[in-house]
């Protein structure tokens, strides 16, 4: 992905080219667990409704030098309707933009839409649900390369909890993933440490074979936590104040190490 430097030149070309039809243009970002990129980032564009889609990309595709940059940058192209009419279907990624976002042009991604709780707590549970599905198929039908199933898995859980964090009222703008985690236990009853000895293996998988880890088990117990949490999610009520919630608990098991 190009750093926001070398993607100044489109940005500057979506202005002066499509002035009549933009109403923003947004670098956001949405990794948590890699946090450490700081380089790279996505852009989100916003369009009026009269936006033409054959024209715009004519236009980009005839000057071959913004086009390239283009194709190398993360971007999602939406109109303003669209992004209205989305809010039920996409909310924790806006909410995940709107964490991140610093409007490059015009209107930032906040001041346009409103997003429910309803509708949040609907996609919490359809995401985590997802997960457990790639999970055991991952785990089924390639099994040799597990580690990077894990690590798929965690970014999108631990998006998963901030977004029940932030659905329980807890400011989670620029929280990190660990903070998330122990703000998570406040809620739900997690065995916390095998989050943070699967968060190491990610960053360093040689401890895999350095420590003598067992990731099979490590994976069962993992599906475990996100099962539990799921099941907790399907129960909550969207109708009630969420400041104060009694804490749900999981039977927590030690992580194994082979000998």
């Amino acid at each position: 992905m190009l750093t926001m430097n070398k993607q100044k030149p489109l940005i500057a070309f979506l202005i002066n080219k499509f002035s009549y039809s933009l109403l923003s243009i947004i670098k956001h970002s949405s990794d948590i667990l890699h946090k450490d990129n700081k380089s790279a980032s996505n852009l989100l564009i916003i369009m009026k409704d009269n936006f033409e889609f054959k024209r715009f990309y004519k236009e980009l595709h005839e000057d071959k030098k913004i086009f390239k940059i283009f194709q190398q940058t993360d971007t999602l192209i939406l109109t303003q309707r669209e992004i209205k009419e989305s809010c039920d279907i996409f909310p924790i990624e806006y909410l995940e933009m709107i964490d991140s976002e610093e409007a490059l042009y015009g209107k930032k991604l906040s001041e346009i839409i409103k997003i429910e709780n309803k509708n949040l707590r609907l996609q919490i549970e359809s995401n985590i649900r997802r997960n457990i599905i790639l999970l055991k198929s991952a785990f089924i039908y390639d099994k040799k390369h597990i580690a990077q199933t894990l690590n798929a898995s965690l970014n999108s859980f631990i998006i998963s909890l901030k977004n029940l964090l932030r659905f329980h009222n807890v400011p989670v703008k620029e929280m990190s993933a660990r903070d998330v985690l122990i703000k998570t236990a406040d809620i739900i009853e997690l065995d916390i440490q095998l989050f943070f000895l699967l968060m190491r293996i990610i960053d360093n998988p040689r401890l895999i074979k350095i420590d003598k880890i067992d990731i099979e088990e490590i994976f069962y117990l993992y599906l475990a936590q996100v099962e539990n949490i799921v099941t907790f999610v399907d129960k909550l009520d969207v109708t009630t104040k969420k400041d104060t919630i009694k804490k749900a608990t999981t039977a927590k098991k030690n992580v194994k190490t082979s000998k």
